[in-house]
C-alpha cells in the first residue's frame, strides 16, 4: 500500500536570480505601528507573508531587506499562524522588525519582494509589498524654534536686561524719594 509520488524538479527556464526556494502561492503586505514617530521612539514594522505551501520555511534573508541609514533596525521576531477554512490549509507567517530613527526625517521604507515559485501555474513570480512612509519628528523634550541651550539663551539675556534696567533707574528712583521727603 506505498503511495508512489512523482516528484518534479523546479523549471531552470526563467528562474529569478534571487530564487531560494519557496514553492506555493502567496500574498505580501507591510505594516507599521505607527507611519509617525518622535526620535528615537521605537515602532514597529511587520512583514505579513501568507498562503500555501511552504510559509515556515521563507527567512527573512530571502527578503533581501535594504532600510535607510539612521534608522536602527533590530534582528525579526518571528511568527507563525496556522488556519484551515474551506479545506484548505492557510499559513502566516510575521516577521516584526523595531525601528528606532536616529534623525528627524521622513523616511520611505522600501517595498519587500519575495520570488517564488507557483505550482498551479508552472512559473516563477515575484511579489512585492507597498513602500511605506514614516515619518519622524522631534521628540518630546525639544522645542521647535529654540532648543535648551536658546531658552537658557533667553533667560540669561532677560537677566541682564532687568539688571540693567535697574542700575538706570535706580539713581532717578532714589532721587526721587529723596524729593519726596523733603
Amino acid at each position: 500500500n506505498a503511495i508512489v509520488l512523482d516528484v518534479k524538479p523546479l523549471p531552470t527556464v526563467q528562474k529569478p536570480a534571487h530564487f531560494d526556494g519557496p514553492t506555493g502561492q502567496y500574498t505580501i503586505s507591510t505594516n507599521l505601528s505607527s507611519n509617525e514617530v518622535a526620535k528615537n521612539e521605537t515602532v514597529q514594522y511587520n512583514i505579513i507573508i501568507s498562503g500555501n505551501g511552504g510559509v515556515s520555511s521563507i527567512t527573512a534573508k530571502q527578503l533581501n531587506l535594504q532600510f535607510p541609514s539612521h534608522l536602527e533596525v533590530s534582528a525579526p521576531s518571528v511568527s507563525d499562524y496556522y488556519d484551515s477554512q474551506n479545506g484548505q490549509d492557510n499559513h502566516t507567517r510575521v516577521f516584526t522588525y523595531l525601528i528606532t530613527p536616529k534623525k528627524t526625517h521622513t523616511y520611505t521604507l522600501p517595498s519587500v519582494k519575495l520570488n517564488y515559485f507557483d505550482p498551479t501555474t508552472s512559473t516563477y513570480k515575484i511579489l512585492s509589498s507597498n513602500t511605506l512612509s514614516l515619518k519622524v519628528g522631534r521628540s518630546l523634550g525639544q522645542s521647535n524654534y529654540l532648543g535648551s541651550t536658546g531658552y537658557l539663551l533667553l533667560l540669561l539675556a532677560l537677566i541682564i536686561i532687568f539688571l540693567l534696567c535697574l542700575i538706570i533707574f535706580r539713581k532717578p528712583i532714589a532721587a526721587h524719594r529723596k524729593a519726596k521727603q523733603d
